[in-house]
């Protein structure tokens, strides 16, 4: 989607992008689902199956597998297990609007601010220039307001991409010397850019 290279650090995409984890949105889907059946009135076909599986589980039957166990695994990992107990105890469930805002704090956000932390913890200087915690990156807001900028743009987030790439083993196409940094060797250390190197120390 931002065009990035193969090995760029996958949390500067999800920052980029403002975006969430696909894990965690598979996660939340899941718990979607589970407040849909929990809700459903009495005498549905799927809420009885549920309600059956889950005393089963609970009774510690090891054949139960599947929904019911991951949504238990889920519940703990987010530190929602009460409301499972109290579903179990008097069928109580909280509202469409409530579970909804309770996952968006309990999933959601933590996993976005864990991303950001991550990140500028690693990279403080992208704090507030590159990403934004709020939104997507600067510089792609800057593209959509100022369209004859995009392509700009778009090569200045290649290059800090590679600059907060995971490192890996390439050969420098100048001088053909194995790096762990290509964007680091290139602007300083690489022998053919001496006499570029030398007129940007000079003019600097």
């Amino acid at each position: 989607m931002l065009q990035l290279l193969r090995h760029t650090n996958v949390n500067f995409s999800l920052a980029c992008l403002n975006m969430t984890p696909v894990e965690v949105i598979i996660d939340y889907k899941k718990l979607q689902m589970f407040e849909q059946i929990c809700r459903l009135k009495d005498g549905y076909i799927a809420k009885e199956m549920f309600n059956h599986r889950v005393v089963r589980y609970v009774n510690g039957d090891p054949q139960t597998v599947g929904f019911v166990p991951d949504i238990y695994r889920l519940l703990q990992k987010y530190g929602m297990i009460e409301l499972f107990d109290t579903y179990l105890q008097c069928g109580a469930f909280p509202s469409k609007f409530s579970w909804k805002q309770k996952l968006k704090s309990t999933v959601i956000m933590p996993s976005q601010l864990n991303v950001l932390t991550e990140l500028i913890c690693a990279y403080p200087w992208l704090d507030g220039y590159i990403i934004d915690s709020s939104q997507c990156s600067n510089l792609l807001r800057v593209g959509r307001i100022q369209p004859h900028m995009k392509y700009t743009c778009q090569a200045i987030l290649k290059v800090v991409g590679k600059l907060v790439s995971n490192q890996y083993v390439s050969h420098c196409k100048l001088c053909d010397k194995i790096t762990f940094n290509s964007v680091e060797h290139v602007i300083c250390f690489c022998t053919n850019n001496d006499a570029h190197r030398n007129r940007v120390w000079d003019a600097v």
